[in-house]
């Protein structure tokens, strides 16, 4: 059995080493701050600035109202640490058209002289939280939505902010089959219509002071004002028609 022992000279050649690579790191360090004071921003402070940044952005390209909505951001890819030269760095983030769940930010730290300190790009997650009316369970299309089979839920509604339902109205129709979950859509939740497709309605023609009454079959579905065509039994024409109560429309000829 033979036993190993620490070579006095070995030794030494490692402290003398390590002695050699901590005089260089500092050399570099007072270097890199020989006319300036030097200043280490940590990653917790970094994310805070961007942070504020995006979030400040967010609300002016969305106009959110900040009493009822909340805007979520998640970075990452953010350094450990930057060394500035001084305590309050420039930030600037590569603008964007669009506000998105994810993308890639280029992001520039500067120092008060303007001379570049670190670029990095970032990964940023947005969400935009508010309380908005979701399906609570599948609602056909056609199907009244109500009380019994949506409710109001936070909910991210980033992709759709300004799109989104925050009260029950009524009568209102399901335009599309939604999934438990989905958030409302005002563009495929509307009103049910006074005239729907397929009903019978009167067609009344005028001409210069000529009333004539037919009935007829809505080929669509519309309100008071609204054009829709209609269909006369009399006679399987297809007419253009405005609206004018809950069951008559009225063309004028």
């Amino acid at each position: 059995m033979s036993l190993w022992f620490d070579d006095p000279t070995q030794k030494k050649q490692r402290m003398t080493k390590i002695h050699k690579n901590l005089i260089l790191i500092i050399s570099i360090l007072i270097l890199t701050c020989q006319n300036a004071f030097c200043y280490v921003i940590n990653s917790a402070e970094l994310n805070r600035i961007i942070t504020s940044k995006l979030k400040y952005e967010a609300i002016n390209k969305l106009n959110i109202n900040q009493s009822d909505t909340e805007i979520k951001i998640n970075i990452i890819n953010i350094p450990d640490s930057v060394v500035i030269k001084s305590q309050k760095p420039k930030i600037e983030i590569t603008p964007i058209n669009t506000i998105q769940p994810d993308t890639y930010r280029r992001i520039t730290i500067k120092n008060a002289d303007n001379t570049v300190a670190k670029i990095f790009n970032a990964k940023v997650q947005t969400s935009v939280i508010k309380e908005v009316l979701v399906a609570k369970e599948s609602i056909p299309f056609n199907k009244e939505i109500n009380s019994q089979n949506a409710h109001l839920e936070k909910a991210d509604i980033l992709k759709y902010h300004n799109k989104v339902l925050t009260h029950f109205e009524d009568n209102l129709i399901a335009k599309r089959n939604y999934q438990k979950g989905n958030v409302i859509i005002a563009d495929y939740a509307k009103p049910k219509a006074q005239i729907s497709k397929n009903s019978n309605v009167d067609i009344v023609f005028l001409s210069k002071g000529v009333r004539i009454k037919l009935q007829g079959k809505a080929l669509k579905d519309g309100n008071i004002g609204d054009t829709i065509l209609v269909r006369s039994e009399k006679y399987n024409k297809i007419y253009s028609a405005k609206v004018n109560s809950s069951n008559e429309v009225v063309v004028k000829i």
